[in-house]
């Protein structure tokens, strides 16, 4: 079992936010946001910061249901009993209700079952340590992302809003991630 002190990690935001989280082995982060709001690079980003500071990581980049709702419970669990690394989820059960809850038309009920769904998963699956919403400006979505249009883009960042309420995450336009003591 590794006794690594909880890390400091700072992340800084496009407009002035800084997040700071304490990561020690046995922990587990889930980063989520539409596509092309820049999951896969944070997550890079969080695991060099970790390595950088000694502490061993493991990330994953599992967005199927199949992963989320079955695989990411085992692997957290696992993890806090054998406390291995600081465990990175590119991608979380949660993004996968906010894209099968953009089929949903009517506003009202999409919210709804927003709710009951991230209530429902909350009680029943462990807990993340830390979940980083992420969030960008649709243009840098449009960008990353070429096949999304424009009603989609702002549909996803609809769905993503009511989640953040739900989980009452900061949605953060991420610029750095970086180690507590390091300089910016």
């Amino acid at each position: 079992m590794s006794k690594k002190a909880a890390e400091p990690i700072v992340i800084d935001g496009r407009h002035g936010e800084r997040v700071t989280l304490c990561l020690s082995p046995g922990m587990s982060v889930a980063i989520i946001g539409l596509d092309g709001t820049g999951k896969s690079t944070a997550s890079e980003m969080l695991e060099k910061a970790l390595i950088e500071a000694g502490v061993p990581t493991t990330s994953f980049h599992w967005y199927r249901a199949h992963q989320t709702c079955f695989m990411v419970p085992l692997a957290v669990l696992s993890n806090r009993w054998t406390r291995k690394s600081v465990q990175i989820f590119d991608r979380s059960i949660f993004d996968n209700f906010a894209v099968w809850l953009q089929r949903v038309r009517n506003v009202a009920l999409r919210q709804r079952l927003m709710w009951w769904a991230t209530k429902t998963a909350q009680a029943v699956y462990p807990r993340f340590d830390a979940i980083i919403h992420l969030t960008a400006a649709p243009e840098v979505i449009g960008e990353r992302r070429p096949a999304m249009t424009a009603q989609e883009i702002a549909l996803g960042r609809e769905v993503y809003a009511t989640l953040s309420e739900v989980l009452r995450t900061l949605p953060l336009d991420t610029v750095s991630i970086r180690r507590g003591g390091a300089q910016q």
